[in-house]
């Protein structure tokens, strides 16, 4: 292996690093595919070039994690069938660094579990509790020698999916132990021509004779986007889990608005029962369970079709589940405000007479016996139908995917994965966590008001929207 792959990895990193152009990075990577190609072709190997590689292997991960967090995850479509992304040629990339520091290792892991599996068992990866206790899966197979395509994806769904919390990096050992053996697994995957039981998956599979079959680049695409939100989701994990929460800080700001702020709620959904909020909380429901990654290849399946989050459920989950989820999120709101005894010959709610729905009270009431998630989906769903026609924006754009996000003109919110807390970030104070969306955001309205004087700003074309009037109808601020 030559001191010019090296050198190639460094200038890659200083180019993600300085966020280069999307041309000259794509141009680099292709470079370092042919080095590492030319690497694998030498049979003369020079062991402290891999151990220098080999140490270099979490950055690399890292950088190229940082550049999908970046970068849009924009899909070029080359010559027909074939799907190509910065995304999805950094991920062969690092897979093909990955299998070239560790190929020979592999290769006697998988011998010697051939020869000797029973003592594999011992395993952690053979603890069936253990993916129980984080929702996973278990298949009863080594995930870095065995696991076949769609294994990967199961477990890669099962980790993106689950609504699993943890409290410290300690609680994900597992987790994380597992994702870097099935991300070792995908780089084999995608560097050998494998029989059918492996390459199990024929979406993402091409036979080239009669029992092996090669992956495509829909596999590279898909499988890019599961592992880096995957990744993602760790990183982000590790750098607030420590972040003190803002229970203390906003306490005594809680116990002052959360009467007005729950009872205005209430009375909204009463209010916009009668205009068309049940009909477009169903389809709220749907989209608030949707995640990021789903989008994604939702898109790359469907590039030019308007996303409805029901559809998009269908084929991420299955039509099962997304009946499940839209039936839900249809009955909430109206269950909510059935009256508990309709006149005779009324036999259900009907929603243009208001005097068939029970009262703002009862309704409060009962979102109170909610469950946390049904909980602030509603106050989600309610607060996007009032901010969409108040200020004109909908409250995913309050939302960020960055750890670093800009904060001139508004406050920001970023969820974060695996412990169900939410950031906000103000030009103000330091970042705060809170444990529920409704906090959170009556939160980002006390900083909108105390910060930046109650306006919204267009990005865009630099128009205001005074935000003051709907605040105190929210919270008396």
């Amino acid at each position: 292996m030559s001191q010019s792959l090296i050198q190639k990895v460094i200038f890659f990193q200083q180019q993600c690093k300085d966020k280069t152009e999307n041309h000259d990075i794509i141009k680099t990577l292709l470079e370092m595919n042919k080095l590492i190609d030319d690497s694998f072709d030498n049979v003369i190997k020079e062991p402290e070039k891999l151990d220098e590689l080999q140490d270099r292997l979490q950055d690399i991960q890292l950088t190229c994690l940082q550049l999908y967090i970046d970068f849009s995850n924009e899909i070029h479509r080359v010559r027909g069938n074939i799907i190509a992304s910065i995304g999805s040629l950094t991920f062969v990339t690092e897979s093909k660094l990955k299998l070239l520091v560790n190929d020979e290792y592999w290769c006697d892991l998988d011998r010697y579990y051939r020869d000797k599996s029973k003592y594999f068992f011992n395993d952690d990866f053979f603890n069936s509790e253990l993916y129980l206790k984080n929702n996973i899966t278990y298949i009863s197979k080594h995930p870095l020698v065995q696991y076949s395509m769609e294994n990967c994806k199961t477990v890669l769904f099962n980790i993106l999916l689950s609504e699993k919390t943890y409290q410290d990096t300690e609680e994900q050992k597992f987790l994380k132990m597992l994702y870097d053996s099935i991300r070792n697994r995908i780089a084999i995957i995608s560097n050998y021509a494998y029989s059918q039981d492996i390459n199990d998956i024929s979406e993402y599979t091409v036979r080239i004779n009669n029992n092996r079959a090669i992956p495509t680049s829909c596999f590279l695409y898909d499988f890019s986007v599961l592992c880096r939100e995957v990744e993602r989701n760790l990183f982000f994990f590790e750098t607030f889990h420590s972040l003190k929460d803002s229970s203390v800080d906003y306490s005594e700001f809680f116990t002052q608005v959360k009467p007005t702020y729950l009872k205005w709620a209430a009375n909204m959904i009463v209010t916009a029962a009668g205009d068309d909020f049940c009909a477009l909380f169903g389809k709220f429901y749907c989209k608030a369970h949707v995640r990021h990654f789903e989008i994604l290849l939702y898109k790359r399946k469907f590039p030019s079709v308007r996303i409805i989050y029901y559809k998009l459920l269908q084929v991420t989950r299955g039509m099962l589940t997304a009946n499940e989820i839209m039936q839900t999120g249809n009955d909430l709101v109206v269950d909510l405000l059935k009256r508990e005894i309709l006149d005779e010959e009324q036999e259900e709610l009907d929603l243009e007479d208001p005097d068939s729905m029970c009262s703002g009270e009862t309704v409060l009431e009962r979102m109170e016996k909610l469950n946390k998630n049904d909980f602030n989906i509603l106050m989600m769903g309610i607060i996007d139908y009032v901010t969409e026609r108040q200020w004109n924006r909908t409250v995913e754009t309050f939302f960020t995917r960055s750890t670093t996000p800009d904060t001139i003109l508004e406050p920001v919110l970023l969820r974060i994965p695996l412990s169900d807390r939410i950031i906000l970030f103000t030009k103000s104070q330091e970042p705060v966590a809170f444990q529920s969306f409704y906090e959170a955001f009556a939160a980002w309205c006390y900083h909108l008001q105390r910060d930046y004087e109650g306006i919204l700003y267009d990005k865009k074309t630099g128009e205001k929207t005074i935000c003051t009037c709907q605040l105190k109808k929210m919270f008396a601020l």
